[in-house]
């Protein structure tokens, strides 16, 4: 099974609003005719739900569309993306000196996690030339 990567060109942040994530569900609950539920563990790896928007430019809506329709095979296959709610870690030397860039940027690197997009992304317009995108996106075990 192939996995692809987060277009680099795309946000590699997520917005603050309308981020949810919930823990995996491990337990299946069956409800008896009478008395308390029965609650059982039915698996040991399962998918942790993930809600999220990112700020597109028109030609970032075009890339995002192509990257899910032609790359992903319209939602079929899992891709690295970057964990929003886990924090950039800074490179640095053996001595502790943070690398940076020639701009004097640090270098950073993400947690990324394998997800999956259980939907097409969804755009909305938010000025002439800006959009949103909503993706419900599958964390894999």
């Amino acid at each position: 099974m192939p996995t692809m990567t987060w277009p680099a060109p795309l946000p590699q942040r997520v917005l603050v609003e309308g981020f949810t994530e919930k823990p995996p569900v491990y337990v299946i609950r069956s409800q008896p005719k009478t008395g308390p539920a029965i609650l059982r563990r039915f698996t040991s790896g399962a998918i942790r739900p993930l809600t999220c928007s990112v700020p597109l430019l028109m030609w970032q809506v075009e890339l995002l569309d192509q990257f899910f329709v032609d790359d992903l095979a319209g939602g079929l296959w899992p891709f690295r993306f970057p964990h929003p709610r886990l924090d950039d870690v800074t490179i640095a030397t053996i001595d502790g000196v943070d690398l940076t860039t020639i701009d004097g940027q640090e270098i950073t690197i993400g947690t990324t996690v394998i997800v999956r997009m259980v939907e097409p992304p969804s755009y909305t317009a938010t000025g002439p030339v800006t959009f949103e995108a909503a993706l419900n996106l599958e964390i894999m075990p």
